[in-house]
């Protein structure tokens, strides 16, 4: 009776989790059934349920219907701390659509973050295991994301490519609303491809489709970019463009966006309204501030204004402000791959960071015993075998002392003696010169660790030593040394870094001097005495793109010499 007692005191707590497990997971299965049609009822279920509470797979379910109900109650989601523990169990877990779902909404989080790369690369994923489950319905949402982010790097060919493949999956998937709107976006590619004509056709297929299906959304969006291609083709209509433009705002109380402001004080100036045109170009001025996207159209259209009113002046200075804008956006796009990439990068070294911390203590440790064996073994190996030198000399010197003995005379045996003494002499003096040029500095270490392995200072010991020693190489009179260098086999580069950028601070032309030289960040950051090596990474971009920017005459020069 005990016995059973005690048996059953044990398992209760298990019995219990059990049962609140099962009761979760129902729960869940009972939220999926309605998260399309209620997200908000979802959510609130969903927020009731601590996540730390549930085991591995029941969290990371959890946690991806959150994420699927934020996305879709419209909340857009730029922290990736809900869905990212979804992602790492589904990575190896669970079943493909599940997987697929992970993929897309963190590509979902990317993209609203504005982190291309690292979206696209979670849609292509994602891609992957919706074609597993054949599941055309999110494959046409992926293709629609993968689309969108391609508008973000104005790549038309593949906007294009991707919005045909999402209505294709659409129709596929009988969804014809999702097909129809996506339809839109295949007429958007077309008209950021420049062409006008295919763009107008499908807006005009759109339009009797969203007036058979009453979808009063398609049809004002349909009708906004018909109205952008009549402006923007070679042969302009403004006049009909400014009679849509009234009809969709009049009539279908659309609330137009910025960009068909813009499109429409184009229309007032191609229609030779200048002064419409401007009164609209100032009520939308102040909703550009801020952004360089919009502050670049502004200017283009300001001087289209200007052209027509023949002050070419203004013209060419407004011409001037939208180049210099687009060209700052057009660099922005292309660095951030790089920055993208490095954000990633840094992202995998802090979850690998975590385990090498965790055996970190273990692995010194085992480093030090192997490193003092290795030098006992060494350090006996060498005495054995000068031993065994030493023994077959003497030997050798004994047999040829008792050959010559009754010939030679006792002078001769002497000098024989005296030569092979010195000889013997010299091949000390070697080995030790070997020992002092090879294992200095790991001697130096072990005399610490001899001196205070009963002490607790032991390692803090060692570690100042250590530090001592690269304190020397980063020592003034070393970084002038490797300047001297790097003058002499790299045509004076820090002496003209020097001359012409005289702004720089002391640490920056030393942080250029390792990097010319081909040191690593790690090295960077201790010579540089930074604790964070984040640090050595953002003062090396920094440092690249003022003089990327600058108008020094070397500035070429010095940037291809930096090690990537």
């Amino acid at each position: 009776m005990k016995r059973l007692i005690i048996f059953l005191t044990l398992c209760l707590p298990l019995w219990c989790s059990c049962g609140g497990g099962n009761r979760t997971a129902e729960k869940l299965r009972d939220v999926e059934t309605y998260i399309s049609d209620r997200p908000d009822s979802a959510y609130e279920v969903l927020c009731s349920i601590d996540p730390d509470r549930l085991s591995r797979r029941l969290r990371a379910r959890c946690l991806l219907l959150k994420s699927i109900a934020l996305d879709k109650n419209y909340v857009d989601l730029t922290d990736d701390s809900l869905i990212t523990p979804a992602v790492k169990w589904y990575e190896r877990h669970g079943r493909d659509e599940n997987r697929m779902l992970a993929y897309y909404y963190q590509g979902r989080v990317f993209q609203n973050a504005g982190d291309l790369i690292p979206a696209m690369i979670a849609f292509h994923n994602a891609e992957k295991a919706a074609k597993e489950c054949e599941d055309d319905f999110y494959l046409g949402m992926i293709y629609r994301g993968i689309s969108e982010l391609n508008i973000k790097t104005f790549n038309t060919h593949e906007q294009l490519k991707y919005a045909e493949l999402s209505c294709e999956h659409f129709e596929r998937a009988n969804a014809e609303k999702h097909k129809n709107h996506e339809m839109l976006e295949v007429a958007l590619a077309h008209h950021n491809a420049k062409q006008f004509d295919t763009s107008k056709q499908i807006c005009l297929e759109i339009k009797k489709i969203a007036e058979n299906t009453s979808d009063t959304v398609l049809l004002q969006n349909c009708l906004s970019l018909y109205m952008s291609d009549l402006i923007s083709d070679s042969e302009p209509e403004p006049e009909k463009a400014i009679e849509i433009f009234s009809y969709i705002t009049d009539s279908l109380y659309y609330s137009p966006t910025f960009e068909d402001w813009i499109y429409i004080a184009i229309a007032y100036t191609y229609a030779q309204q200048s002064e419409t045109a401007e009164q609209i170009m100032n009520a939308v001025r102040p909703l550009a501030e801020g952004n360089d996207v919009a502050e670049a159209e502004i200017a283009n259209v300001q001087m289209t204004i200007d052209k027509y009113r023949n002050d070419y002046k203004q013209a060419f200075h407004n011409l001037q402000k939208a180049v210099m804008t687009q060209d700052s956006l057009f660099y922005g796009i292309l660095n951030q791959s790089v920055v993208s990439a490095q954000k990633e990068y840094f992202r995998r070294q802090a979850e690998a960071d975590e385990y090498r911390l965790h055996m970190q203590k273990i692995v010194i440790f085992l480093i030090v015993i192997f490193s003092v064996i290795s030098m006992t073994l060494l350090s006996l190996f060498w005495r054995q075998r000068l031993k065994n030198r030493e023994r077959e000399r003497k030997e050798q010197t004994a047999k040829m002392i008792k050959l010559m003995e009754d010939t030679l005379k006792n002078d001769l045996r002497k000098s024989i003696e005296e030569e092979n003494r010195s000889a013997l002499d010299e091949f000390r003096e070697k080995i030790n010169s070997l020992y002092l040029a090879k294992f200095r500095f790991f001697d130096e270490i072990c005399k610490q660790y001899y001196s205070f392995s009963s002490s607790s200072a032991n390692q803090k010991q060692i570690y100042k030593t250590v530090e001592k020693k690269i304190g020397r190489m980063a020592d003034d009179e070393e970084e002038r040394a490797l300047e001297e260098i790097l003058n002499t086999f790299k045509n004076g580069i820090m002496s003209r870094l020097r001359a012409q950028f005289p702004k720089f601070k002391e640490d920056d032309f030393k942080l250029l001097c390792y990097w010319f030289a081909g040191f690593s960040p790690s090295a960077m950051a201790v010579f540089l005495k930074e604790d964070d090596i984040n640090n050595i990474y953002q003062k090396r971009s920094r440092l690249k793109a003022r003089i990327e920017k600058s108008d020094a005459p070397d500035r070429t020069f010095f940037t291809e010499n930096l090690p990537k």
